[in-house]
């Protein structure tokens, strides 16, 4: 969290975050979405053990895997916006049984009809969220897919030019800006999008929301057989549950953190202080060592 580029993206997200954020009439309304997972015989449960009390970890068996994909704020989670499906895949990686196609024919469809006006909207940087308008040609592309990504964009390639040639005309030829499609897609309706920094997972009230959630369903289903419509009545059950005043507070402990996090940025900017570099140089060291031999010598000479 501490790399450069890292709090590089973090001073950005803060600084977007609380310029935008729902304050007078000029402020947009910050619209969280996440994807999590959730198991037809409950998910697996783990416990700890300290001085006092003793206790076990457990794993029910889990069943088929669900995805689901959801997205909330301040007054709840945004209606006609729920989506839960059945996983294909074993890996244990919920992000591989999500691809772009899926996640953009939810976010045109069912999301931005159903978003309120001046949404700002606050996800995390998974490949799927984060297409690009335009493909931006890369250096490690084969000179074959660099003269097809120019020939697209109507720009001759001269006859039996090597690689580096036709990566130096596509340099010149490719936005230094990433445009992605979602952003600009709803950028004429009015709303904005927000991507969270890499390992920040804390700028995003609806993780506590999940968290609530998916114990919450557990509970429940453990007490069932886990067919496909239990799973799915089960899940809308927990999802209308939870109360607008649950997600007030959840919104307001985030936002809470953000500003924490700001304002330790603020303190650490106002410190003007130079940083310490300290260089050793080998040759230097070795002609002072050469030097002070020399002299111990020459007083070595005079004193015989």
């Amino acid at each position: 969290m501490n790399l450069p580029n890292i709090v590089h993206k973090r001073i950005n997200f803060l600084r977007e975050y609380i310029k935008n954020r729902n304050v007078g009439p000029e402020g947009f309304t910050p619209v969280f979405i996440d994807e999590t997972w959730i198991f037809s015989k409950a998910s697996f449960r783990s416990s700890w053990q300290d001085d006092t009390k003793q206790t076990d970890s457990r794993k029910n068996s889990e069943g088929h895997r669900y995805i689901v994909v959801h997205t909330g704020t301040k007054d709840g989670f945004i209606k006609g916006a729920n989506l839960i499906f059945k996983s294909g895949l074993k890996t244990r990686d919920y992000h591989d049984n999500m691809n772009r196609k899926n996640f953009e024919n939810w976010f045109k469809t069912q999301l931005v009809p159903n978003l309120p006006p001046k949404s700002f909207i606050i996800m995390d940087n998974a490949s799927y969220h984060s297409g690009l308008l335009e493909e931006i040609s890369r250096k490690i592309w084969t000179k074959q897919r660099q003269t097809e990504w120019l020939k697209k964009k109507n720009i001759g390639v001269p006859e039996k030019a090597m690689k580096d040639k036709i990566w130096s005309i596509a340099c010149r030829n490719c936005s230094s800006e990433k445009k992605y499609f979602l952003d600009e897609y709803v950028k004429p309706l009015g709303h904005k999008i927000l991507r969270l920094p890499p390992y920040h997972c804390q700028f995003n009230a609806i993780e506590m929301v999940w968290s609530e959630r998916k114990r919450k369903y557990d509970q429940y289903i453990s007490n069932l057989k886990g067919s496909p419509s239990e799973v799915l009545t089960t899940w809308e059950r927990v999802i209308n549950e939870i109360s607008i005043d649950h997600w007030q507070k959840n919104v307001f402990h985030t936002e809470k953190v953000i500003e924490k996090a700001w304002e330790a940025i603020q303190v650490c900017d106002s410190y003007d202080i130079l940083p310490l570099v300290i260089t050793t140089d080998e040759d230097d060291d070795d002609e002072d060592n050469i030097s002070d031999f020399s002299s111990d010598s020459d007083n070595t000479d005079e004193f015989d």
